[in-house]
């Protein structure tokens, strides 16, 4: 199995964030032409690289979300033909990832309320622009991140409340956030995915950070590197495949996120295609 060394970009270790939680603002199309979004008043996280051994989990069973906060399913998409910019295709898809949940752990009640795209590379600057479209499609993730535990009970409680459910607030029930992540090509070499084992990153690898919009903000955590952490990656994924991570679970004992992002495959091709990716994020809720 091939098993590979490659960087992934951590928060920086900074004397700044002992006094201080780093925090970044994202503007959006609205403001983005008025705000330089990397002045220092406005995005303090810093990031640096660290060399990291990724071991292949292909062909090995042993990985769970209980126990890891990630593992691998066998899924059939639908449609891959579809054009996920539309609005109609990523409704679907949502649609279709709670059905996939429902089943898979047998949900009283799944909510995929986010579905993003990623695309690596640079815009073709001759292509016309459609923001509304463009809007949707974002390259992958820089530093290593995860939701937080004070963000996920705030988070659970605002979606259930918006959508008509309130009546899943009560004892009884598990909570679980969870993503999946899937290439959408044939087989994906340029910037696949990286996934950290849960049991391995310490209390204090973790650093709760700001995530800012016009009106609204959420925290996350950025790591820090540590050369304790277990870090892992499927090799030759294929949109059949789908990454499960866990980012919360309200039961005792099991696994509370999975830190992950992307990272340079040392392995693929010159002439790869460049990475695309729709990943998805779900509230699921079963019975305790």
């Amino acid at each position: 199995m091939p098993d590979v060394t490659s960087k992934l970009d951590f928060l920086a270790d900074l004397d700044l964030y002992k006094t201080e939680r780093p925090f970044v603002f994202t503007p959006g199309q609205e403001f983005e032409e008025k705000l330089d979004t990397g002045e220092e008043n406005l995005n303090t996280v810093q990031l640096e690289w660290a060399d990291v051994l990724l071991k292949d989990i292909r062909g090995k069973e042993k990985y769970s979300l209980g126990d890891n906060g990630f593992e691998v399913a066998k899924n059939e998409t639908r449609n891959l033909s579809l054009d996920f910019l539309e609005n109609s295709a990523r409704e679907d898809y949502a649609r279709e990832t709670e059905e996939f949940w429902t089943s898979y752990l047998n949900a009283e009640y799944t909510l995929c309320y986010n579905v993003k795209l990623r695309r690596n590379g640079y815009w073709d600057p001759s292509e016309p622009v459609d923001l509304v479209r463009r809007g949707w499609l974002e390259p992958p993730a820089k530093g290593i991140h995860d939701l937080t535990f004070e963000q996920a009970p705030v988070l659970i409680a605002r979606k259930l409340a918006e959508h008509g459910m309130e009546e899943y607030l009560q004892p009884g029930y598990r909570y679980r956030v969870v993503n999946t992540w899937r290439p959408l090509l044939p087989v994906i070499e340029d910037n696949p995915l990286a996934f950290c084992d849960s049991r391995s990153v310490e209390p204090s690898d973790l650093v709760l950070a700001d995530r800012i919009f016009p009106n609204d903000y959420y925290t996350l955590y950025f790591l820090k590197h540590n050369p304790k952490q277990q870090w892992h990656w499927l090799s030759e994924q294929t949109p059949r495949e789908l990454v499960l991570m866990l980012m919360y679970d309200t039961k005792p004992g099991a696994a509370r996120f999975c830190a992950h992002g992307s990272f340079q495959n040392p392995l693929a091709s010159k002439d790869a295609p460049m990475r695309q990716s729709i990943e998805t994020r779900s509230l699921v809720i079963t019975k305790e």
